[in-house]
């Protein structure tokens, strides 16, 4: 049987590579776990980033690239000298939120060890001399599959009332925004810089992007980068919560065969992709949707959950509010508490286009009650749901048992049910 684990294994069947791994022989100094830990939170993020000067005559820089959104920052891992922390981006499609599982940093006291690009589709571990690392910290930057990106060493430092940390000079592979071009120059030589503002944080970069010519390495334009994370409730968070702790356990798989991968090989050899980093992203990304299938699967989470049915559900107000009556009579009859913890689980979640609850309809009495499912074609598949519940107290197995059927609404929807049927 193909598991879900077996369908990790297979998906990262490349020579892998692993994170930086402390050898932290002193207590790390308070103050910067404070400084990187006050990065956690819920931000609107502004992204700015410009091509300058111009090193080759025939290359005319870009024109600047301004975009934004909202990120939820959260603390993945504190175990004092290593800090891990998951950023979490929130867009809107159409009024419902979209949660993608965004970049994550990874920070280490003292690493003897930092993970760093070497050449296209290759990562090492290169070992940090005892006077590089000495009261420094690495940052691990990992793609949105957890795959590398980049690493670097430096040191917080604490001048004019702003606390900074600062790489040391670091290659990384080219960001999305400028692979999709297939541009001239192939990656980036630079400075990372992290510093805490009164609203929130910055991410700077000083870039040169560079590429061969006549077999050389030649710095075509440098670059700056400066990302602005202003702390923000102007976005649903809770629909970034959500995502986070139903896939958490899921991404903890991941980064732990990526970590013993990276071990075992001092390094990762893994192909990049313009569109998703890695050509692991689509393969991880989309595993991580299928954990809500993991046994035992709840059909009201599924059906209910913004990664589920929910987003494919046409009339999802009255299917929500239909199922959420029917748990809360349920709740209320049995004076289950796992039954009152599932309809407040089910109640918080997002709802689409953030349109108040709608209370449940009695035009149908509860008897027959319309569901409507956009299928993968674009068709709208209707149905009549109706539900049993075997209440006789002969049979206590029966008596617990609640069954719901549907019947096709309409012959359109009958004949798809016919041709999926005769397909299995």
């Amino acid at each position: 049987m193909t598991t879900r684990r077996n369908c990790l294994a297979i998906a990262l069947t490349f020579t892998l590579a692993a994170p930086a791994f402390a050898a932290a022989a002193d207590k790390p100094p308070e103050q910067d776990r404070k400084s990187i830990l006050a990065m956690a939170g819920d931000y609107r993020v502004r992204f700015d980033m410009r091509e300058t000067a111009s090193f080759v005559p025939s290359y005319e820089p870009l024109d600047e690239k301004v975009s934004g959104g909202y990120e939820a920052v959260r603390v993945v891992e504190d175990r004092g000298d290593f800090i891990s922390l998951q950023h979490l981006l929130v867009v809107e499609d159409d009024g419902k939120p979209i949660v993608v599982k965004h970049w994550r940093q990874d920070w280490t006291y003292e690493p003897a060890t930092v993970l760093s690009y070497e050449a296209a589709n290759r990562w090492v571990l290169k070992p940090v001399s005892g006077e590089a690392r000495k009261g420094a910290w690495s940052q691990t930057v990992w793609q949105t599959d957890d795959s590398p990106r980049y690493g670097g060493v430096g040191k917080w430092v604490y001048e004019g009332g702003v606390a900074s940390w600062q790489s040391d000079r670091t290659l990384r592979p080219l960001a999305r925004r400028d692979a999709v071009r297939k541009p001239v120059y192939s990656w980036y030589a630079g400075w990372n810089r992290h510093a805490l503002t009164p609203t929130g944080w910055i991410h700077e970069q000083d870039n040169a992007k560079l590429g061969l010519k006549d077999g050389k390495p030649v710095t075509y334009v440098h670059e700056v980068v400066l990302n602005t994370y202003s702390k923000s409730e102007k976005f649903q968070v809770k629909a970034a919560d959500d995502y986070w702790n139903a896939t958490k356990a899921y991404w903890a798989e991941v980064r732990t065969a990526w970590d013993r991968a990276i071990e075992k090989d001092r390094g990762v050899t893994v192909t990049e992709e313009a569109n998703n980093g890695s050509v692991t992203g689509p393969k991880l990304m989309g595993l991580a949707d299928e954990d809500l299938l993991q046994g035992p699967v709840n059909v009201l989470r599924l059906s209910l959950h913004p990664r589920g049915l929910a987003r494919h559900t046409v009339n999802l107000h009255e299917w929500r509010a239909h199922l959420l009556e029917r748990l809360r009579r349920e709740a209320e009859l049995t004076a289950d508490p796992r039954l009152t913890d599932l309809l407040t689980e089910l109640k918080a979640y997002p709802i689409p286009g953030g349109q108040p609850p709608r209370k449940a309809s009695d035009e149908y009495a509860g008897v027959a009650v319309p569901f409507q499912l956009r299928a993968a074609d674009g068709q709208v598949l209707s149905f009549y749901s109706t539900t049993t519940v075997f209440g006789t107290a002969v049979d206590i197995t029966l008596s617990e048992l609640t069954l719901e059927t549907f019947f096709p609404a309409d012959p359109q929807t009958a004949e798809a049910v016919r041709a999926i049927a005769a397909a299995l």
